[in-house]
């Protein structure tokens, strides 16, 4: 179990003692902070738009963040 997670930011280290905390309590201010610059519905008109991207693939949604793009790719097709 992570104990502790350090972050290097503008070359300073930040210990964070509660990670799992932490990075919940920042995830919807990122999900608002790229909606403002419509990533998902960018994402989303290139994925349709892609001809070689369509309902016959397979993907694997690793689950490094928060699905947006998966999300894009699912409701473009």
């Amino acid at each position: 179990m992570i104990k502790r997670v350090w972050l290097f930011e503008l070359g300073r280290e930040v210990r964070i003692s509660e990670p799992k905390k932490h990075f919940a309590a920042h995830a919807d201010a990122y999900v608002r902070y790229i909606s403002v610059f419509l990533y998902p519905q960018g994402c989303r008109a290139f994925f349709a738009d892609v001809p070689w991207i369509g309902s016959h693939l397979r993907v694997l949604d690793a689950g490094c963040g928060t699905g947006i793009i998966t999300f894009a790719l699912l409701e473009a097709h």
